[in-house]
């Protein structure tokens, strides 16, 4: 469906008990390391009945992130994508980034997924200074969801959640521009990150992680097939 193997790839049944310095990937994709000691909360998911399954949860106040740097420098301006996230967003008036590149050491250069302050998901870019947000509908706090954003070479966003109701779509078909330099080195999830600053920091829950670049660009259809995999076929029940 994605077209290759994810070169994210992380699963909350792999996490190591207590504090988490490293989540380690399935099949030959990237391990996550870790900020300011998150931990696994064996009971962040629940799978119905009064069955639990973990989850890596983070804490805004600890300034708490999980990094895939070494995957970052494979995106450039061009570069499409699809990231998936299962997820609990904790409730906030408060913008917060789940899955993010940017720099180490170049100011305004980044492009990731953020959630305003009135909880609607967007996409920011930030082309060596040449900004744009593309902003979408509103995701749910408080619940378990999963979402799952692809951006094609051309610059077409398409993104949807799926809760225990269904699908939604939060972006079709928008324009995401793909032109200038993306000069980045750094890709976290929980964090935005600017020229070597960690700031805007999220108080979550993650169950599955995937980041694919290049592959197929799915459009919304394929994303509403793609989110229901991950939710039953992948141990991240609704």
């Amino acid at each position: 469906m994605l077209g290759g193997k994810p070169q994210v790839l992380c699963h909350g049944d792999d996490l190591p008990s207590g504090v988490v310095t490293t989540w380690d990937a399935r099949h030959g994709a990237l391990d996550g390391t870790t900020t300011n000691s998150p931990t696994r909360n064996d009971t962040g998911w629940a799978g119905g009945g009064g069955l639990t399954m973990p989850t890596l949860t983070t804490v805004a106040a600890s300034s708490q992130r999980v990094n895939f740097d070494a995957e970052a420098s494979n995106y450039s301006a061009s570069t499409g994508f699809t990231w998936v996230l299962a997820l609990k967003i904790a409730s906030s008036a408060a913008v917060r980034y789940p899955f993010f590149l940017g720099s180490s050491s170049t100011g305004n250069n980044w492009r990731g997924l953020g959630i305003t302050a009135a909880d609607l998901l967007y996409m920011s870019s930030n082309r060596s200074g040449a900004s744009q947000t593309q902003t979408g509908t509103a995701v749910t706090e408080a619940t378990q969801i999963i979402i799952a954003a692809s951006v094609d070479p051309a610059g077409t966003l398409n993104s949807v959640q799926r809760t225990s109701s269904g699908p939604t779509t939060l972006h079709s078909a928008a324009a995401i521009t793909m032109s200038g330099t993306l000069n980045v080195n750094r890709f976290t999830l929980g964090s935005f990150c600017n020229n070597g600053n960690y700031t805007v920091f999220m108080n979550g829950d993650f169950r599955f992680v995937a980041a694919m670049r290049g592959g197929n660009a799915l459009d919304v259809s394929e994303l509403e097939t793609l989110t229901s995999y991950v939710q039953h076929r992948l141990r991240c029940p609704l």
